[in-house]
C-alpha cells in the first residue's frame, strides 16, 4: 500500500550499521518515501553532489541529508523547504528568504540550502517520474490535495468568521502534516491573512 507506514533508518543500515538501532535513527516514513530513499547517502565526491553543483551556482557538496528528526543539532527541518513558489502544486524548493522563528534569524547557509536540494533530489519530494512501480508518482501531491480538500471542506463548514481562523491556524500549527504547504496556499488565497500574521 502507497500510504503504509513503515521505520526508515534515517542514516541506512548498510552504510552505517553501528546506527541500526540508534532510536535518533529511526523515523516514521509512509512507504513509497521509504522505496525512494532505500539505501542513499550523499558523499562529497559522489555523481550527484557534481549533477547539482553543474545546475545551482551556490550549491555546496554535501554528505548529510536535512533531517526529519527535531532532536538533531541542526535547525528544525520545515525551516529548510518553502511551499510558496507555487502553492497550488505543493511544489518543494529550499527556503531562499530568512525563514520565520529560527533562533538567529538568518538565512540558511550555502551548505544548509544545498542539503535542502540534495534531500529534495534523492527522496524525489516533488514526485517526478522515479521508477517506483505501483507506487503512485504523485503520491506526496495527492496527499498535499488531499490534506489541502479537508481544509476546504472544513473551512466551508462554518459561516462564522473566528471559527474559521482558528481552523486555518490549527492546519498551520508546525507539527500539523503538510503545514508549510497548508501555510503557503492560504497565505496565497488569502493576503490579508498573510499581513496579519506578518508573513511576507
Amino acid at each position: 500500500m502507497t500510504d503504509e507506514e513503515s521505520i526508515d533508518h534515517f542514516r541506512p543500515r548498510s552504510r552505517f550499521p553501528d546506527l541500526w538501532l540508534e532510536w535518533l535513527n529511526l523515523v516514521y516514513a509512509c512507504h513509497r518515501c521509504n522505496q525512494s530513499k532505500c539505501d542513499k547517502w550523499p558523499e562529497f565526491d559522489d555523481q550527484a553532489n557534481g549533477i547539482l553543483a553543474a545546475f545551482y551556482p551556490s550549491y555546496t557538496p554535501v554528505s548529510e541529508y536535512v533531517s526529519p528528526n527535531a532532536a538533531t543539532h541542526q535547525r528544525a527541518a520545515q525551516d529548510f523547504f518553502d511551499f510558496s513558489v507555487d502553492a497550488d502544486t505543493g511544489e518543494i524548493t529550499p527556503e531562499i528568504i530568512p525563514a520565520k522563528g529560527i533562533a538567529d534569524g538568518g538565512q540558511l547557509s550555502d551548505v544548509e540550502r544545498s542539503m535542502a536540494y540534495r534531500t529534495i533530489r534523492d527522496i524525489d519530494l516533488n514526485d517526478d517520474r522515479s521508477g517506483l512501480g505501483a507506487n503512485d508518482r504523485r503520491h506526496l501531491w495527492d496527499r498535499r490535495e488531499r490534506h489541502r480538500s479537508l481544509l476546504i471542506r472544513r473551512l466551508n463548514s462554518t459561516d462564522d468568521f473566528d471559527a474559521k481562523v482558528r481552523i486555518m491556524l490549527e492546519f498551520m500549527l508546525p507539527g500539523k502534516p503538510f503545514s508549510g504547504f497548508i501555510a503557503a496556499y492560504l497565505m496565497n488565497r488569502f493576503p490579508t491573512l498573510a499581513r496579519i500574521l506578518g508573513r511576507p
